[in-house]
């Protein structure tokens, strides 16, 4: 079971009432921790959103898991699948951001695109 991470917590929260979080404010957050790590914590949090839509319980983030299983009632889960694969190529890329706080604000924006049906 994985730490849960504060920013992860600020970004399901408001998905989990439909609603988007401010990608700006997290982005800020996440440019000051590696881009490897932040995306190994929203690649846990989608295994979590598929588990949830599954009916099975979260894997990574039980502290999350009233949070996310309310993302997974509303998500669609093919574009979430989708995301999820989209984020393993991006995994590629995390070493060597040419810009951390943007590679972060535009990935967090695909992340919540992908939750907001």
């Amino acid at each position: 079971e994985a730490a849960c991470p504060p920013w992860l917590a600020q970004l399901v929260g408001p998905l989990s009432k439909g609603q988007s979080p401010d990608v700006g404010t997290l982005a800020e957050a996440l440019e000051k921790v590696s881009a490897s790590e932040w995306i190994d914590a929203l690649q846990r949090l989608y295994t979590d959103l598929m588990l949830a839509s599954a009916g099975a319980p979260a894997r990574y983030f039980p502290a999350l898991a009233s949070g996310v299983v309310q993302v997974a009632a509303r998500m669609n889960t093919a574009k979430v699948a989708e995301a999820a694969r989209w984020l393993t190529r991006q995994r590629a890329l995390a070493t060597h951001p040419l810009n951390a706080k943007l590679f972060a604000h535009s990935t967090l924006q695909r992340v919540v695109l992908s939750c907001l049906a």
